[in-house]
């Protein structure tokens, strides 16, 4: 089947953001709600974590909710935290040979993938990025010249923390190398297992392993699939 990529250029969320959440809300709504309201943390606890863990968001954290109407199943939804199971396949490579490159392969099924790439600076950095979740990232690069992505864990416990798609948000706007992305990554909790693929500017790399309840594992991998040390769900 055919499927079409699209792509808007935005220093902060405006009205292509808002146009494009519109679109997406209703599907992103019962994702949200799937196993039921008091299943998903409250606003009061979302923002307080936000806060807490990564408060230079909340400028365009804030932005977004007016933009999406103000709801409280809108803003608790941008925050991830906690949100509802995430699994994303994908593999990803480092190659450095005569280039610099993070290589990224989508595993996923077309019918719950966005296909939205976003130009942006919300604050420091210029980003480009692959829209998920509408407050997040799949992936992306920096002015900088940092670049993230990342792959599933392999994995079935979930847990207490974000979305994954907001910590890469977060990495893209607030780091500028690996050092400064790994750092970050050990501030913050994430509900899933997830492993985080860096590549900078000056070359340097390193693929973290990270999950809830534990801290990041530096695994120093050019090349990650779905899975992590000690991993044990068969399907992956």
């Amino acid at each position: 089947m055919d499927f079409t990529f699209r792509a808007f250029a935005e220093d902060g969320p405006g009205s292509h953001w808002q146009r494009h959440f519109k679109k997406h809300w209703p599907a992103y709504r019962r994702w949200f709600l799937r196993f039921g309201e008091r299943k998903r943390p409250t606003y009061l606890e979302s923002i307080q974590a936000l806060k807490k863990h990564m408060p230079e968001m909340l400028p365009s954290y804030e932005t977004m909710v007016d933009l999406a109407g103000g709801g409280d199943h809108a803003a608790r939804f941008l925050s991830q935290y906690c949100p509802p199971p995430l699994f994303r396949g994908c593999s990803q490579s480092v190659y450095i040979q005569d280039e610099v490159v993070l290589v990224r392969n989508y595993d996923y099924s077309p019918y719950i993938f966005d296909g939205l790439v976003m130009r942006s600076k919300f604050d420091q950095r210029a980003v480009i990025a692959m829209l998920d979740c509408m407050s997040g990232a799949l992936d992306g690069i920096n002015s900088d010249g940092l670049a993230v992505s990342m792959s599933f864990g392999g994995r079935e416990e979930f847990g207490e923390g974000f979305g994954i798609p907001m910590l890469l948000r977060y990495v893209l706007e607030y780091a500028g190398n690996v050092a400064e992305a790994c750092e970050l990554i050990k501030r913050v909790p994430v509900n899933g297992a997830y492993n985080v693929m860096l590549l900078d500017s000056d070359a340097k790399f390193e693929t973290l392993a990270i999950g809830p309840g534990q801290a990041p594992l530096a695994l120093g991998n050019k090349v990650s699939t779905n899975h992590q040390p000690g991993s044990s769900w068969p399907i992956y």
